[in-house]
């Protein structure tokens, strides 16, 4: 019927292809690539003059390395931000530390950091913090396995000598991750990487078969 819609949702799309090409003839093709680092902050930054806010390029920065990049986190954070700060005009870097909460992927970022660097006491903390908030380890497991998956390519990109953006595209991130993932990179070895990457697949296998927590599993990987 006329009020039906069909959507296709696709990771990748082949624009030569039959079927892509008939969506376009017929219905509407819309590529949603992720915002760079400047798109969302020009975007938050109409947001809060919107609201009677202003705030500094500085402390943007600030709240966008809190927030991360999704959209809905990024505006969720913002409602909290004009709520705090009331008929004050210009939001300060105080305000965005006191009330903005970093996201569980830079948390699990930051941890994965740590246990390159050797810091094993800090790497707990982190895992026992995103605890306390009620994270379930099974998408702790996930998201520590995609980071290492990112820092293999990484390190494949910076071994061919790729340009930034091409790199970037290759890991397929934007080029502001990818620059916190090179230097994160440096802290490991590529046989470490893979060896890790080796561990995430060990574990889940034996989580599937009842032989190990996920729990167990996480710490594992935090503490050998």
């Amino acid at each position: 019927p006329e009020t039906a819609h069909l959507m296709f949702i696709e990771d990748e799309i082949d624009k030569r292809s039959k079927l892509y090409k008939l969506v376009q003839k017929h219905g509407f093709a819309c590529e949603l690539g992720e915002q760079s680092r400047a798109q969302l902050s020009r975007w938050a930054a109409r947001y809060l003059m919107n609201a009677g806010k202003k705030i500094r390029n500085s402390t943007m920065e600030l709240f966008l390395d809190k927030t991360g990049t999704s959209m809905d986190n990024i505006a969720s954070e913002m409602e909290k931000l004009i709520a705090y700060t009331g008929e004050r005009e210009v939001i300060e870097d105080e305000d965005v530390e006191t009330i903005c909460s970093q996201n569980v992927e830079d948390r699990v970022f930051d941890m994965v950091s740590e246990m390159g660097l050797g810091h094993t006491k800090k790497a707990l903390q982190y895992y026992r913090d995103l605890l306390t908030l009620q994270e379930a380890p099974m998408r702790l497991l996930h998201l520590m396995r995609r980071n290492f998956n990112q820092l293999l390519l990484t390190r494949e990109a910076m071994d061919r000598d790729m340009s930034a953006q091409e790199a970037a595209a290759y890991v397929g991130v934007s080029s502001w991750i990818y620059r916190k993932l090179t230097d994160q990179a440096r802290q490991y070895s590529r046989h470490g990487i893979e060896e890790y990457i080796h561990r995430f697949y060990e574990y889940d296998e034996a989580i599937k078969s009842g032989n190990l927590s996920d729990q167990m599993a996480v710490e594992l990987l935090l503490t050998s």
